[in-house]
């Protein structure tokens, strides 16, 4: 698994913070089965599953803002309260 799953799970936060954290957890709980030649088919099959726009979720993803190194821009160290 590689960058793709925090960028997905940054995506959601700024999506849904409640959805958020079942994202995540979904990610957690599936990350055997995310390979990084599949990630973003199965980070949308995951958002979907959790209430999450994935068509959304993948642009916010793919944006440059949220694909930078920076963890800074891409909101690295925000995470939304439980």
């Amino acid at each position: 698994m590689g960058p793709e799953a925090a960028q997905y799970a940054d995506c959601a936060g700024q999506m849904d913070k409640d959805a958020f954290w079942k994202y995540v957890d979904a990610i957690f709980e599936n990350q055997g089965g995310i390979a990084l030649a599949t990630a973003d088919d199965k980070l949308k099959e995951l958002a979907a599953a959790n209430g999450l726009d994935a068509t959304k979720i993948a642009a916010c993803a793919a944006s440059p803002q949220t694909d930078a190194p920076d963890q800074e821009i891409i909101g690295a160290g925000t995470v939304p309260e439980r």
